[in-house]
């Protein structure tokens, strides 16, 4: 499993904020530690770790930012390659 959660944080490029706070640090109820973005990530790589036949996305990049969505959404499709992705992305 910790091979997993590696590929998927290094597919995301999530490896500096996991090198940063370490796997170990509390985020608190419900992510309340985190950071908007920090915990959309960790959303993300929890579903992606597990590997879905389908992945329903609406608007599960929204708390990146333009720039870091646009550097996720081909690797969001790569992960999901033979398998079912949709996405809905807000207006």
């Amino acid at each position: 499993v910790a091979r997993l959660i590696e590929e998927v944080a290094q597919e995301l490029g999530l490896v500096p904020d996991i090198e940063r706070a370490g796997l170990e640090r509390q985020v608190g109820p419900n992510g309340r530690y985190l950071t908007p973005p920090q915990r959309a990530a960790v959303n993300l790589a929890r579903v992606l770790v597990k590997r879905p036949a389908i992945l329903v996305l609406d608007g599960a990049l929204t708390p990146f930012g333009e720039a870091t969505a646009a550097t996720l959404r081909p690797v969001i499709r790569s992960m999901m390659a033979e398998r079912t992705l949709i996405a809905v992305v807000p207006n």
